[in-house]
């Protein structure tokens, strides 16, 4: 059977506590057609990570159930933290917030006053770098060849 040259579609599971940002996200990450899930605790994320298996995490780090930045420690130290993209996002800002989330294993920190265009744009730089080919072709040395 051939394999098919469509790639599937990129996983996103939204954890987070605002229900604006969760509704911002997921209408426009799916306009865009990402497959979206959604969790509200920090166990509820853990169990969609195992099941789901997304390639990108939005995690709030005011999740109930554990210490934001330990859970995201956990996440990323599962399949898809290790080979997906953990975003942390806070409504809180400041740089020793940033520095904590990214110890704990986040690629970045977005805010959740963030509109859906600056959510798209993470998404979507994410799906072009994961589809990107991984052996470019390269040119031969010589002209002759």
């Amino acid at each position: 059977m051939a394999e098919s040259r469509i790639a599937p579609p990129v996983r996103v599971l939204v954890a987070d506590t605002s229900a604006v940002f969760q509704k911002t996200a997921v209408e426009g990450l799916t306009k865009k057609g990402f497959a979206v899930d959604v969790a509200g605790s920090a166990e509820d994320a853990f169990e969609k990570v195992r099941v789901f298996g997304p390639d990108i995490v939005f995690y709030d780090t005011e999740v109930p159930g554990y210490d934001g930045f330990e859970a995201l420690t956990l996440l990323s130290k599962t399949r898809s933290g290790k080979e997906g993209f953990l975003i942390a996002t806070t409504s809180s800002a400041g740089e020793e917030i940033e520095t904590k989330a990214l110890k704990a294993g986040a690629r970045f920190l977005m805010s959740k006053s963030a509109g859906e265009a600056q959510i798209l744009d993470a998404a979507l730089m994410i799906k072009r770098h994961m589809q990107r080919p991984k052996d470019l072709p390269r040119k031969t040395r010589h002209e002759a060849l």
